[in-house]
């Protein structure tokens, strides 16, 4: 997982007013809380979160570096979670988890395809049924993604969440028969199904 260094500082203010001048100062408002912070109410520029986002994306470890009154304290983290204007595209608060290293934590990585299906040649169709999953793993073992190889899917096969290859030190949480993507046969074809060996 890449890793980002994100300036803040303590936040002192509070109220309608204050977010306004914030927001005309392009910084947006946050909190960092944790077993080593407790709990930190904090301001960022919102260019800084966009460019995480938009680049390491919303898994990356932060190295989040907190400005209080001409002192700067230093803590990994990772964003919980981000909140949005309801009818813009818009954000307006951003929740910072303060990690260890060494402790394990939890999080929710998106599943990314890899490759054509067999079946598409035969004019099947994908279907991703998962789109992420819940993982479990040191900070900074945490993948953007988990990538998913359906080069092998037939029509009318399957991938299940058993059949994923999490990186070494990470723990898929999903249930093992949640079915990842399957290939699903075209209209007037049967799936092929295996033919039975008659009784003797």
């Amino acid at each position: 997982m890449a890793t980002v260094t994100l300036n803040a500082k303590v936040r002192t203010g509070r109220g309608r007013g204050y977010r306004n001048r914030l927001k005309a100062q392009n910084r947006l408002p946050g909190v960092v809380y944790g077993k080593q912070v407790g709990s930190i109410p904090i301001e960022v520029e919102a260019r800084a979160v966009q460019e995480i986002l938009a680049g390491p994306g919303k898994n990356a470890l932060i190295e989040l570096q907190v400005a209080d009154d001409g002192n700067t304290r230093r803590y990994h983290a990772i964003i919980k979670e981000l909140q949005y204007h309801p009818l813009k595209n818009e954000l307006l608060h951003i929740d910072l988890q303060q990690v260890a290293l060494d402790e394990k934590v939890t999080i929710t990585v998106p599943l990314r395809l890899i490759g054509t299906a067999a079946g598409e040649a035969k004019g099947g169709l994908v279907e991703q049924v998962l789109r992420e999953v819940e993982i479990m793993g040191r900070p900074d073992r945490l993948p953007e993604a988990i990538d998913v190889d359906i080069s092998h899917l037939d029509l009318g096969d399957s991938i299940h969440v058993r059949n994923l290859v999490p990186p070494a030190g990470i723990r898929i949480l999903e249930a093992p028969e949640a079915v990842v993507a399957t290939v699903l046969a075209p209209a007037g074809i049967e799936e092929e199904t295996p033919e039975e060996t008659p009784a003797e």
